[in-house]
């Protein structure tokens, strides 16, 4: 399994435990509102491709592949996501968290990958 296809599974995985989560406590750090606008196919899809998105956008920057470079990639995307509302469904989510909750957020699925292929590769 390639590094996209791994971060494809890891978006739409991510979001499905987000949907189960907001689905059993509520309005979890603001997404309820982006679940019922989205819907639960959609979501799941928005989360997936986006990953595949970012991590090609990430290839062409021609930085090496690691956990730290990945972090601070993930997080720099959220704050363009969040300056610039590339997607508006996501402004209560924005509005719960500070920049730095969202940096964070923002830069912990694009690790996951990495842990999985390390993981599959080396077990």
């Amino acid at each position: 399994m390639n590094f996209k296809e791994i971060a494809f599974l890891v978006g739409i995985f991510g979001d499905l435990i987000l949907q189960i989560w907001v689905k059993i406590q509520g309005n979890v750090v603001g997404l309820k509102s982006y679940f019922i606008q989205h819907g639960k196919i959609e979501s799941l899809l928005l989360a997936g491709g986006l990953m595949v998105f970012v991590i090609s956008i990430f290839e062409l920057t021609n930085l090496k592949i690691n956990y730290f470079n990945l972090w601070m990639y993930g997080g720099f995307i959220d704050l363009l996501m969040r300056e610039f509302r590339l997607l508006p469904s996501l402004d209560e989510y924005y509005s719960v968290l500070d920049y730095f909750q969202s940096w964070v957020l923002g830069g912990l699925p694009m690790i996951l990958p990495l842990v999985i292929k390390n993981i599959i590769m080396h077990p």
